[in-house]
């Protein structure tokens, strides 16, 4: 069973556009935002995805959401890199996930040392890891 979901810079540049994908937006909706997770390493991914706006003004708002509004809704919700999950990704990754971009694979690492779900529109197959793709209904 699922302690809660971690979800992917993918998930949260969804909810940002300006027409983001109805299923994930009511995937959103039904779950307790209380279970929500990210990572250390989506802030970076949004930092580096953030230097891709060339609009000033939607620049500035979205680094303001990303600095004050994200910190605030997932305040002691924010996995950080340890040594210890940086040994199990390599672990899994030497294993049964060969083939899994380093980034995908620390979240794969986060999802599986707290026991949550991975929510991502990408396809990872690795044994005993819970994904959900909130783009597909079902």
């Amino acid at each position: 069973m699922s302690n809660g979901y971690l979800l992917d810079t993918s998930v949260l540049l969804e909810t940002l556009r300006a027409r983001p994908a109805m299923a994930v937006m009511e995937w959103m909706e039904s779950v307790d935002q209380e279970k929500f997770y990210v990572s250390a390493l989506t802030i970076g991914e949004l930092m580096a995805a953030l230097e891709q706006v060339s609009d000033p003004d939607r620049r500035t708002a979205l680094m303001r959401w990303i600095l004050t509004d994200m910190q605030s809704w997932f305040r002691g919700k924010i996995l950080t890199l340890t040594p210890e999950v940086a040994a199990f990704w390599g672990s899994v990754a030497g294993k049964v996930a060969k083939d899994v971009p380093a980034i995908t694979g620390l979240q794969v690492a986060f999802a599986l040392k707290q026991g949550l779900t991975l929510v991502t529109r990408e396809v990872v197959n690795v044994p005993h890891l819970q994904t959900i793709n909130p783009w597909v209904k079902g």
